[in-house]
């Protein structure tokens, strides 16, 4: 895997003239062409690098009173190398349903149903099993699953499937399906239904595996697939500083661990003074080979820019997503007229209403306004509350 290092423009409350005058030294280039650079909203410093070298020349910028940001240049996740024609949707997919909901038995129950193609009923296990082998390119094999799980969520959904189908069979219902309809260890019809058609799907992702010859004695992978993608002796202990990205994100982070699970590890990073964020991070998205020297993604800096133009506001707003990854809509100043402020006092409010509360969104400081931590449902949540001031 290789990386990049992308200069986004000066340290605030840097100075000018010292930054520049670091960042010729640094770079060999005129104090002309380093003030250039500066100017920029984002310029590539360095491609194609390892991480321990990515991670030199970012502190190497930093020092120079610039933002410096390590992306890595190719999102594996996101690869389709070996994947059928037909199947290219489905990685997508797949990152879609973990996206979109929280507790990883409900992922996994979704994922299992987009393995059957949706289908239910007494064609399941034949759907699912020619399903199965067209994934694989024809023959159904574990290494051609793994083109679109990791090894450690593949067994972690065997694992769920194993206990699920269990359960199923004696009567009983699991806390984690029951979604809010019904009340206490009552189960809603709801509930009860999606609940009896991921067990049955479930039912039949064991059958054909083993059948197939490709689970363990268990019901689990065999021994011979590497678990924590072969980063399990690199995990010291809790509080150890590491290297990450997060799922379909370039960027590199750095935070702590706060604890290790089956589908990944539970990793901490500042958000802002005072907030912690905490994410579940794939192992695969663990970076282990950058040394002990490294430094956080400036939280200040600005990673992607998205103006909003066709407004009657006396400036083009500017969705912008920063290095802590937050998305922050800048108005380019206060809003003016009294109308204005109403509109924008009430805006972070219509932002949660709209989006039935899954997006947080608070004032900052006068202009700024807080929209959630992903770029495009800030940009659809923004289009629809800014409608009113769209000029016609």
């Amino acid at each position: 895997m290789s990386f990049s290092v992308t200069m986004r423009g000066r340290r605030s409350g840097a100075d000018l003239l010292e930054t520049v005058a670091r960042l010729a030294k640094l770079t060999g280039r005129s104090a002309a062409e380093a003030e250039r650079f500066l100017a920029m909203p984002e310029v590539a410093v360095k491609r194609g690098v390892d991480l321990r070298t990515a991670n030199r020349y970012q502190a190497a910028l930093e020092d120079c009173g610039t933002y410096a940001t390590i992306e890595r240049e190719s999102i594996p996740e996101n690869s389709l190398e070996g994947i059928p024609e037909g199947f290219r949707h489905l990685p997508a997919r797949l990152r879609e349903a973990d996206r979109e909901h929280r507790y990883t038995d409900r992922i996994h129950a979704v994922i299992v149903g987009l393995l059957a193609d949706g289908v239910d009923g007494p064609g399941l296990r034949f759907a699912m099993e020619q399903n199965l082998k067209a994934m694989c390119g024809g023959q159904l094999s574990i290494e051609g699953l793994l083109r679109y799980f990791s090894a450690d969520r593949l067994d972690t959904i065997l694992k769920d499937a194993l206990h699920t189908v269990d359960v199923y069979r004696r009567g009983g219902y699991r806390h984690v399906i029951n979604y809010g309809y019904g009340n206490g260890n009552q189960i809603s019809a709801a509930d009860s239904a999606f609940f009896s058609q991921a067990a049955r799907r479930y039912d039949a992702l064991l059958a054909i595996l083993s059948d197939h010859g490709l689970l363990s004695p268990e019901g689990r992978l065999p021994a011979s697939f590497v678990l924590r993608d072969g980063k399990g002796d690199l995990l010291r202990s809790q509080g150890q500083r590491v290297q990450f990205c997060h799922l379909d994100s370039p960027y590199v982070h750095t935070g702590v661990i706060e604890g290790c699970h089956a589908i990944g590890v539970e990793v901490s990073r500042p958000l802002r003074d005072g907030l912690q964020c905490t994410a579940m991070i794939p192992y695969a998205n663990l970076l282990m080979d950058g040394g002990d020297a490294f430094r956080p993604l400036p939280r200040e800096a600005v990673l992607e820019r998205r103006p909003l133009p066709g407004y009657a506001l006396p400036q083009v707003p500017e969705l912008k997503l920063k290095g802590n990854l937050e998305v922050e809509l800048d108005l380019q100043g206060p809003p003016a007229t009294q109308e204005h402020q109403a509109f924008f006092a009430a805006f972070p409010a219509k932002v949660r209403e709209l989006s039935g509360g899954w997006i947080d969104s608070e004032h900052l400081a006068p202009g700024l306004i807080l929209v959630g931590r992903n770029l495009d449902q800030a940009a659809l949540a923004v289009a629809q509350v800014l409608e009113p001031l769209r000029r016609r």
